[in-house]
């Protein structure tokens, strides 16, 4: 934020938290022109992580096309507030349940300090490991193969040691990595 604009800053910890948590919740990565529609499932319980189901490697089976859900799913996050007044952040809101995969154990982190960070009477920062990761893997393991069945570059590689077991070993591993993070989409 520029420093001539601080002076007309009134962020509060719920206005912060509000727009943080949606653009968790649909993948925004600032909070201009976000979609408000999106919203988490109603939940008959109270949504919090005390009440989260135990259903451990309840999956659906992978599609062929990834079309991400209607919101987003974390494996877990980190939330950083820094700022006065911490004891009225309330950050409940970042512990329901159809945030975060089913089988996640403790999903969320929250540090705080009351130091202000960089001029700013309050800010939040949200570190998250979650599937909105998935279409720029697929997007550079899809690329990274059509380079290696082309051999683009394969006999840099050789000279160093690097033979074709090597190359399987790691499309198999980003595969599945990327197949897990597509999965959670059918986990909640």
């Amino acid at each position: 934020m520029p420093s001539n604009t601080l002076a007309f800053c009134s962020n509060t910890w719920p206005s912060l938290l509000k727009h943080l948590r949606q653009m968790l919740i649909v993948n925004a990565h600032i909070d201009e022109a976000m979609d408000w529609s999106v919203q988490l499932p109603a939940d008959r319980e109270s949504g919090i992580l005390t009440r989260m189901s135990s259903r451990v490697g309840a999956r659906q089976p992978p599609t062929p096309q990834y079309q991400p859900p209607h919101h987003i799913v974390s494996v877990s996050n980190m939330l950083v507030l820094r700022g006065g007044q911490l004891s009225t952040a309330d950050t409940v809101p970042f512990t329901h349940r159809a945030l975060y995969a089913p089988w996640s154990f403790s999903p969320l982190l929250v540090s705080g300090n009351h130091w202000p960070l960089g001029g700013c009477d309050k800010t939040a920062a949200l570190l998250s490991n979650s599937q909105a990761v998935a279409p720029s893997i697929d997007r550079v393991l899809s690329k990274a193969l059509l380079m290696y069945d082309a051999k683009a570059y394969v006999h840099h590689y050789a000279t160093h040691g690097i033979d074709d077991e090597a190359f399987t070993n790691a499309f198999m591993a980003l595969e599945q990595a990327l197949a897990h993070y597509k999965e959670l989409s059918g986990s909640t």
